[in-house]
C-alpha cells in the first residue's frame, strides 16, 4: 500500500460490504468533504485497474475503470478543490476536499496517471517524500522535512564523538591541556592549605614543632605566592595551547562545511535561508569553538576539584562536611528539574533567534527589491514578529533562570552562615584549629562554584550541542549531482542537444516539465516562449546539471549528460542569467570570473561584445 492515508477498520468493512476487494487496493486517500461541500468523509482509492470513491456516512461506493477514465484532473478554488473525471468527452464532478489535502491530490492525481500508463509506483517513490514529515521514533514533526532529523531523539553523544574527531589530530596539545589542567586543579586545592593550616596552625603557631617553620613568614608568603604563580602560569599554557587547539579543529570544521556547501545542487539552496547558512559556517563554529576552549576544560577543573574537595574537607573533619553537604542533595534535585526545562528554554531561544537573523540576513540581501515594492512596512511588520517570538522564548529562559540560580544561592548561603556558626563553635572549644577552619572554609567555595558551574554550563551546551547539529547537517547532505565514475570528456564537441521524454519537478505533485522533447542542433538558435513558471530557465539548469531530470534524458552530442563530466559542461556553456549578481572587487575581476587566467584585452573584448564597455 502506498504511503498516502491509512484506512481504518470501519472503511475495510464497508469495502467488502460493497465488494470491493480491499488487498488490490495500492492508494487509499482520506478527503475531508463530501459531495455537498459539507464536511464528513469520504474516501478516495485506486487499483492497478480502478477507481473508488467511498461514502463513509452510508458506506455507498461508486466505481470507474482506469481505461474508461480520460482524465483525471483538480480544479482549485479559493478555499476548495474540486476533483473532475473527464469521460467520453464529459467532464464529471468526482469529489471535493478542502486545501488541507490539496497537496496530497497532486499526489493521487500523479499515481493515477502512472497507472493508468501501466507503471508501477513504489512506496519509496519521490512524490511521497514531502508527506514523510514525522519522526517515526517519538511521533513528534520534523523541524525541518528537508533534513528529516528529530532534535528530540537527537543522539547528542554521537555529535560530541563526531566533534572529538576534529581535534585527535592534536594529540599532544591535548596532553598539555590535561597535564596543566590536573597541575591547576593540584594547585587549587593546595592553596586554601597553605594559606589556612599551614600560614596559621604552622608558621604562625608558638606550638609547632619544627624551629624552621615556626615564625618564617617568609617561607609561608613565599609558598603562598609561588603557588599563586605557578597556578596562573598553567592556566596560561593551558588556555594558549587549548586556544591554538580549537582555531585550528574549528577551522578544519568550517572548511569541510563550506567545501559541502560548493558541492550541492542549488535545490539545497533553494530550501535553505542564506542566513542560517552563513549562520552555519561562521557562528556555529564559533560557538563550538568557545565551549572547547572555555567550558570543556573548567568542566573537567570543576569536576576534580568537586570530588578532591569534599574528600578532604571530610578528611579535615566529618561533622562539618556534613553541614555542608545538606543543600546539596536540594540542590542535585533542583537541578534535575530545572535543567531539563533549561534546556527546551535554551533551544527555542536558539531556534527563533537563528530564524530572526536570517530574516533580517534576507532583508538586507534583498533591500533593492523591498524598496521597488514599497515593501518597507511589511517587512518591518515580519522583523517585530520575529523579534517579538524571541523576546518571549528570551523571557522564559530569564524566568526559569532567575527561579533555579537564586534559590541555589540562597541554600548556598544558609550552609555557608550554619559552617561559620558551628565552625567558629569548635574554634573556640579548641576542637579545631584557626588555620584548619580556613581552609575548611576555602574548600566549601570549591564544592559550591563547581556546582553552579554545572548548572549555568547547560546554556553553554545546549548551544553547542545545537550549533554542533546544524553544522553535521550541512556536512551530512548527500549532494543531488553526483558525477558519474566513467564520465569521460568527448573527443568532438559540437554542442547538438536533444531532450528525450524530461520530466522535473521542483516540488514533489507539481510538475514543471511533463514528457519534453525536443532536439537543437549546432549552430541553431532556439527561442523559448512562455508564462513565468512555465519551465524555461529549467530547461538551461538542466542542461548544466545544475538539476537532473526526475526521468527521460538529456543528450549532447548523443551523450547522456550524466555521463559526462560535470565541469566539462558547465566550462563549455555560456550562461547570461537573469538575476544579476557582483562580486566584490573590481569590474574586471567579475568579467574574468569564469576565466581567471583572461587578459586584460580579452576582457575588453568581453565588455565590448556585451555593449557594456563605454560605461564602464
Amino acid at each position: 500500500m502506498l504511503p498516502l492515508d491509512k484506512p481504518s477498520e470501519k472503511i475495510l468493512l464497508q469495502l467488502e460490504k460493497s465488494s470491493v476487494d480491499a488487498e488490490r487496493i495500492e492508494a487509499y486517500l482520506k478527503l475531508d468533504l463530501d459531495a455537498e461541500g459539507k464536511f464528513g468523509e469520504v474516501w478516495l482509492m485506486l487499483s492497478s485497474d480502478f477507481l473508488y470513491r467511498l461514502n463513509a456516512s452510508d458506506g455507498s461506493v461508486e466505481s470507474h475503470a482506469l481505461e474508461e477514465i480520460e482524465q483525471l484532473s483538480v480544479d482549485s478554488l479559493a478555499t476548495i478543490n474540486r476533483i473532475v473525471l473527464k469521460i467520453s468527452g464529459e467532464p464529471k464532478l468526482f469529489a471535493l476536499c478542502t486545501n488541507s489535502v490539496k497537496k496530497k491530490i497532486f499526489c493521487f492525481v500523479d499515481v493515477f496517471e502512472r497507472f493508468k500508463k501501466g507503471e508501477s509506483v513504489p512506496e519509496d517513490d519521490p512524490i511521497f517524500e514531502e508527506f514523510d514529515v514525522y519522526c517515526p521514533k517519538c511521533g513528534k514533526p520534523y523541524t525541518d522535512r528537508s533534513r528529516r532529523i528529530c532534535l528530540d531523539c537527537l543522539d547528542k553523544k554521537s555529535l560530541l564523538v563526531r566533534v572529538l574527531k576534529y581535534f585527535a589530530p592534536y594529540k599532544l596539545n591535548i596532553v598539555v591541556i590535561f597535564l596543566t589542567a590536573a597541575a591547576t586543579c593540584g594547585l587549587t586545592l593546595l592553596s586554601p592549605w597553605l594559606a589556612g593550616t599551614f600560614l596559621f596552625d604552622r608558621v604562625l603557631s608558638p606550638t609547632e614543632s619544627d624551629p624552621f617553620i615556626r615564625g618564617n613568614v617568609l617561607l609561608g608568603a613565599g609558598l603562598i605566592l609561588g603557588c599563586a604563580i605557578l597556578s596562573v602560569t598553567m592556566q596560561i599554557i593551558r588556555t594558549r595551547v587549548n586556544a591554538t587547539m580549537s582555531n585550528f579543529a574549528t577551522l578544519s570544521m568550517k572548511m569541510d562545511v563550506f567545501k559541502v556547501m560548493q558541492s550541492l545542487s542549488l535545490s539545497f539552496f533553494n530550501n535553505n535561508q542564506t542566513g542560517r547558512l552563513i549562520n552555519s559556517v561562521d557562528n556555529d563554529t564559533l560557538q563550538i569553538r568557545n565551549f572547547c576552549t572555555g567550558s570543556v576544560p573548567a568542566l573537567i577543573i570543576n569536576t576534580i576539584n568537586f570530588i578532591v574537595a569534599a574528600a578532604m574537607m571530610f578528611v579535615f573533619n566529618w561533622k562539618l562536611a556534613l553541614v555542608v553537604f545538606i543543600p546539596v542533595p536540594i540542590i542535585l534535585l533542583i537541578l534535575k528539574r530545572g535543567i531539563p526545562k533549561l534546556d527546551v528554554a535554551y533551544t527555542l531561544r536558539w531556534r527563533r533567534r537563528r530564524s530572526m537573523l536570517a530574516m533580517l540576513n534576507d532583508n538586507l540581501v534583498g533591500i533593492r527589491v523591498v524598496k521597488a515594492f514599497a515593501k518597507e512596512d511589511a517587512e518591518t511588520n515580519r522583523f517585530v514578529g520575529l523579534s517579538q517570538r524571541y523576546a518571549k522564548a528570551a523571557l522564559k529562559v530569564n524566568l526559569i533562570h532567575l527561579l533555579v540560580f537564586p534559590l541555589i544561592a540562597y541554600l548556598i548561603r544558609v550552609s555557608g552562615k550554619a559552617v561559620w556558626g558551628f565552625g567558629g563553635i569548635m574554634v573556640m572549644d579548641k576542637i579545631m584549629g584557626y588555620g584548619a577552619f580556613l581552609t575548611f572554609i576555602s574548600y566549601t567555595t570549591l564544592i559550591f562554584d563547581p556546582l553552579n558551574f554545572f548548572a549555568t554550563v547547560a546554556d553553554a551546551f545546549t548551544s553547542t550541542i545545537n550549533s554542533v547539529q546544524k553544522v553535521f547537517d550541512v556536512i551530512d547532505t548527500a549532494p543531488d549531482i553526483t558525477e558519474s565514475p566513467d564520465a569521460h570528456v568527448p573527443e568532438k564537441f559540437e554542442g547538438a542537444i536533444e531532450f528525450e521524454n524530461v520530466n522535473f519537478f521542483y516540488n514533489p505533485n507539481r510538475p514543471i516539465l511533463k514528457d519534453v522533447s525536443m532536439k537543437v542542433r549546432p549552430g541553431e538558435s532556439v527561442g523559448l516562449v512562455g508564462r513565468t513558471g512555465a519551465g524555461k530557465s529549467t530547461l538551461v539548469n538542466l542542461i548544466l546539471r545544475l538539476y537532473d531530470v526526475k526521468s527521460g534524458s538529456i543528450k549532447i552530442d548523443g551523450v547522456n549528460v550524466k555521463d559526462l563530466p560535470i565541469d566539462f559542461i558547465r566550462k563549455n556553456f555560456a550562461v547570461v542569467s537573469q538575476e544579476v549578481f557582483i562580486f566584490r572587487g573590481t569590474v574586471a575581476d567579475n568579467i574574468r570570473y569564469a576565466r581567471s587566467d583572461a587578459t586584460d584585452d580579452e576582457v575588453i573584448a568581453a565588455a565590448r561584445a556585451a555593449n557594456a564597455h563605454d560605461f564602464i
